[in-house]
């Protein structure tokens, strides 16, 4: 049936009675016959399809119901993590307040981090922190000059330790650090535990073992590892300092790092050099030294609490 032909059916049946076309469907109702196959093929489509349907409108159901409460508890998570952020914010001043521990000359102090980690700071040394970089998760602390560091073991918070030019990285141990920003040299020394070095200049890495000493080039990064059957004299975890032919000038300075006294040198003297090793810890013991090695006088001057290198 070509379109025109459906125009005119559609016109001939809309022209009809209710009887008329009531006549016309039931003779022609009596011209189609089935078969029992064919009805029971016919029962089995039009079940499937209501079943289809059901398990379609089964799983409208099941999404509107997690959609009920899935959103508010959405909404409800959206609201606690806005609030959380806006307390977040609100505390971030302390958050990233810095915490700075440091010593002049002269000076020692005994430190015990937040973590229960204890550090023995040398004169002129200094660490710092925040909590966004100390925390239950992540460990880390800015140090310059020496010390001894023992550090509370925490698997789930890595330890890390920046100094300068290079890193340490480790979990529960006991070491020494001498880091002198004024030294072409660092030296980081392990007691207990293990350590990692690794050099922000060349990126060298270095594995510790206990008795062992890294000395590290802070101008080409360069990492070398001496244990204790090595006769070296090293100076982290040290309290001794060693010259070989040093200005009288340069000892000075050194002792005035750590017993904190001004020390002046009569010129007649300048021109002295000292090789050999002094305490960081004994005064008296570094004057008796210096007076009978090099024959000099040492002065105490109570006025300005300084020392006084004069010539005999």
């Amino acid at each position: 049936m070509n379109s025109s032909e459906l125009l005119d059916f559609r016109k001939d049946v809309g022209m009809m009675s209710d009887e008329e076309l009531s006549c016309h469907l039931d003779d022609a109702g009596s011209q189609f016959s089935f078969t029992s196959s064919e009805i029971d093929s016919l029962q089995e489509k039009l079940n499937a399809e209501i079943k289809t349907e059901k398990h379609r409108r089964n799983i409208r159901r099941f999404l509107t119901a997690c959609a009920a409460v899935l959103v508010p508890t959405i909404i409800v998570c959206s609201l606690v993590m806005f609030n959380s952020y806006n307390d977040l914010k609100k505390y971030q001043p302390y958050i990233s307040q810095v915490t700075t521990i440091s010593t002049d000359k002269g000076e020692f102090s005994n430190t015990i981090l937040p973590d229960g980690s204890k550090i023995e700071l040398g004169p002129k040394s200094s660490l710092s922190y925040s909590l966004e970089t100390f925390n239950s998760t992540y460990r880390q602390i800015e140090y310059s000059g020496e010390g001894r560091f023992n550090i509370a073991k925490n698997p789930d918070a890595p330890f890390t330790l920046k100094i300068s030019d290079f890193e340490i990285r480790v979990l529960g141990t006991i070491f020494s650090v001498y880091a002198r920003e004024d030294k072409d040299k660092a030296e980081i020394h392990l007691e207990e535990g293990s350590l990692q070095v690794v050099s922000m200049v060349s990126d060298c890495t270095k594995l510790l073992s206990p008795g062992e000493t890294a000395i590290i080039n802070s101008k080409t990064g360069e990492i070398t590892v001496i244990d204790d059957s090595v006769r070296c004299k090293r100076l982290a975890g040290k309290s001794t300092i060693y010259f070989s032919s040093a200005q009288l000038a340069e000892v000075a300075d050194e002792l005035e790092l750590y017993y904190g006294r001004r020390i002046r040198i009569d010129e007649k003297i300048e021109d002295v050099y000292f090789t050999g090793s002094l305490p960081t810890d004994n005064l008296t013991q570094t004057i008796y030294i210096l007076e009978h090695t090099l024959g000099i006088s040492i002065i105490f001057d109570d006025k300005d609490n300084s020392l006084r290198f004069n010539s005999k």
